[in-house]
């Protein structure tokens, strides 16, 4: 969406996550929370104290895309929060990354952050089910069983 024409300004600096760290995270219920950070001076390295906020009329922008070449990529945040939970995922890859946008100048892109989501096996869930099921007849069938042997003793 920015990318096809950015215009690089030097003086937006580039934005790194800072949650999670890795590069690659797991999403095991579809959902995670992402914290980001700019990149201190040439070393890209994290600042040690986080600036208190963006240059004027600037903004982050988080963008999610289900290819690392980001050509389906959708913007999911714009503002100045320096995080967001995220989620809704289906089972799969999810690339994201983060920048700074200043009306028309688009700051470096940073690292991608690639997190894969995934879920409890449908085969352990059809088992849970089955036991939970199972347990639901049982606790009936001893209330049901329960009640007519009161019911009988009561009529004796």
């Amino acid at each position: 969406m920015y990318l096809q024409t950015p215009t690089w300004s030097e003086s937006l600096r580039e934005v790194a996550f800072i949650e999670p760290v890795d590069g690659i995270a797991e999403a095991p219920e579809g959902h995670i929370s992402l914290a980001w950070s700019l990149r201190e001076g040439d070393a890209g390295q994290l600042p040690k104290e986080l600036p208190k906020e963006l240059p004027k009329g600037a903004e982050y922008v988080l963008e999610r895309s289900r290819s690392p070449d980001f050509a389906d990529e959708t913007v999911l945040y714009q503002g100045k929060d320096r995080g967001t939970f995220v989620s809704g995922m289906a089972e799969g890859n999810y690339y994201f990354r983060v920048f700074i946008r200043q009306g028309e100048r688009v700051g470096p892109m940073g690292d991608v952050l690639v997190v894969n989501v995934t879920y409890v096996e449908r085969q352990k869930v059809v088992l849970l089910l089955a036991v939970g099921f199972l347990v639901f007849i049982a606790t009936v069938g001893v209330i049901i069983f329960g009640s007519i042997r009161s019911n009988q003793g009561e009529l004796n």
